[in-house]
């Protein structure tokens, strides 16, 4: 009887061990990877990774766009700005001359003329600036001189407003350069001022007449 009690335990212990294998394997299946969950695998990323590479690409284009905002808009308020800069009371333009050639210029009619042009054209020597509270309205482009970041062809007239101070210059190639953003360019008939087909070498022979700052 005894040999059979101690059998019977046995037996119970054995099947108890199995049943517990038998249940906790699933359990054991199941384990979690700490390092493979969303969260965690997001914090073991070397720093500087992107954390979300969708949210980075995102937030990259919003990025670049506010940057270009400035430069779709610059040419519209450079003007507002030259409208409220007119309201200082300075009724009148300057131009000086850096491209080492005379260059023509427009400005006040004579008293005495008959001159059907709102503008007449002066020379200004090189090195020289016109007067202060003379009125430079602009200069003038000979048919065979390039205007730096422009396509024009022919003669034109570069119009200036009141209380600017242009200054123009010339590269190596003969081409001028100006320091105002978007000039304004005038051909023939689309504004009363006179802008004849003359080459710069013609221009180079004039005798400087623009009143100047001594």
């Amino acid at each position: 009887m005894q040999f059979l009690k101690s059998h019977l335990k046995l037996f119970l212990i054995a099947l108890l061990v199995v049943a517990n294998l038998i249940f906790a394997q699933p359990s054991l299946a199941q384990k979690t990877n700490f390092n493979r969950t969303p969260v965690n695998s997001e914090l073991n990323k070397p720093l500087g990774s992107p954390v979300n590479p969708t949210i980075s690409a995102t937030q990259g284009a919003q990025v670049k766009t506010e940057k270009s905002v400035p430069v779709a808009t610059q040419a519209r308020d450079e003007q507002e700005f030259l409208k409220y800069a007119q309201a200082s009371g300075i009724n009148w333009g300057q131009c000086r001359n850096e491209t080492g050639k005379t260059i023509a210029v427009y400005g006040p009619k004579p008293k005495r003329t008959t001159d059907p042009y709102d503008t007449a054209i002066y020379f200004l020597g090189n090195e020289q600036v016109t007067e202060e509270e003379w009125d430079c309205n602009g200069i003038y482009l000979p048919s065979d001189v390039k205007l730096k970041g422009q396509t024009t062809s022919g003669a034109a007239a570069i119009e200036i407003l009141d209380g600017t101070s242009l200054v123009a210059k010339s590269d190596p190639d003969g081409t001028i350069e100006l320091n105002i953003p978007n000039p304004k360019i005038l051909k023939s008939g689309e504004v009363n001022w006179y802008i004849p087909e003359v080459s710069q070498s013609f221009i180079d022979t004039r005798i400087p007449n623009a009143e100047v700052d001594d």
